[in-house]
């Protein structure tokens, strides 16, 4: 997203828990800038890294990893030639090289290829929504302050100043989650909803969800997930009003890869630099 809005300190605990344990799987729910927050981590640490290699997880990291593309690679290589060559390479790396596999939501037992990986030298950073206990795990919640998420309002709605108070409610409303907050500031901004309307709109969801989860309200906080997920699919809803606007709002909120000030390796023709 273009304002980063989460704290320095998360980037620091990130780097330091890095360096101690060279594997982290930054953990959280859909949304939460998990990416966002890889991607921040990336450009301001670059200093610190050789290499950075950037990679989206597609189902399979042994596919993954036979997809990525190197300057040696041939047009006649089989696939299996690929993967060896590719995973030679990666194995030759040290730990001043980092490598990001953006949404890694699966498990060990269901990447076979994940042991693997983890023997690799080099740092890695999976941002997963996979909870995957026994390994180094950095947790990302909700951003409690709302003057950092009025700041990510205030970089997609140019009218947020004048309706500070409705904003923050909206922000409050959809439990400062972060994606829900941009989607909310994008569609304030397209003059789909005025605030006032927006907020209304929010307030008679939460209060029929409550109404209807009532019991599961106070178990592991499954209720507060599945409200964030009606949220957004409440602002989508919106969206759907003017159609163009869904793909508008995906493409803004996750950038690609080559937007990255840094050295990136993905699966898409983008070759590997080095400082």
């Amino acid at each position: 997203m273009p304002a980063f809005c989460r704290k320095e300190e998360e980037l620091e605990e990130l780097h330091t828990m890095l360096e101690e344990n060279s594997k982290v799987f930054l953990y959280g729910i859909a949304g939460i800038g998990k990416s966002e927050l890889a991607k921040a981590y990336a450009k301001q640490y670059k200093k610190y890294y050789t290499n950075i290699l950037y990679a989206e997880y597609t189902g399979d990291l042994y596919q993954s990893v036979t997809d990525l593309d190197f300057t040696d690679d041939l047009p006649e290589d089989s696939e299996e030639e690929r993967f060896r060559k590719h995973n030679r390479f990666l194995r030759s790396l040290k730990d001043d090289t980092l490598l990001i596999i953006d949404n890694f939501n699966a498990t060990a037992t269901q990447d076979s290829f994940l042991p693997v990986m983890l023997k690799y030298r080099c740092r890695i950073l999976f941002t997963t929504r996979s909870k995957l206990d026994g390994h180094c795990i950095l947790q990302l919640k909700e951003i409690r302050e709302t003057s950092a998420l009025f700041q990510l309002v205030s970089a997609f709605y140019t009218e947020s100043e004048e309706h500070r108070v409705l904003v923050k409610e909206i922000i409050e409303t959809v439990h400062r989650h972060t994606f829900a907050v941009e989607l909310a500031a994008k569609l304030l901004e397209n003059g789909i909803l005025h605030p006032e309307q927006l907020l209304a709109k929010l307030r008679d969801e939460k209060a029929s969800l409550e109404n209807e989860d009532k019991i599961s309200a106070i178990k592991d906080g499954q209720n507060s997930k599945a409200t964030y997920y009606h949220h957004i699919h409440t602002l989508f809803s919106l969206y759907s009003l003017r159609n163009s606007k869904i793909s508008y709002g995906i493409c803004v909120s996750f950038p690609s890869p080559a937007s990255m000030p840094v050295s990136l390796l993905t699966g898409s023709g983008s070759p590997l630099e080095t400082r």
